[in-house]
């Protein structure tokens, strides 16, 4: 992790129970498994990407993630 950098057409907040194109397209950038469903494991994996950018590890991809 780490190197991730955030879809640029991700233009809508997702969270865990979310589901679809976004989300796999997150679960990709992060290098997770792309199932299309924010579960406790992308959920972890944005954590621990938002900490390591100094962000308010919330889990949820929204607009600060994005930044």
């Amino acid at each position: 992790g780490g190197k991730w950098e955030p879809p640029a057409f991700v233009h809508s907040t997702v969270k865990k129970g979310s589901k679809g194109e976004t989300v796999k397209a997150v679960q990709k950038a992060l290098g997770a498994k792309a199932d299309g469903v924010f579960g406790p494991g992308t959920e972890a994996a944005v954590i621990a990407w938002q900490k390591s950018r100094g962000l308010v590890p919330d889990g949820i991809v929204g607009k600060a993630t994005l930044a």
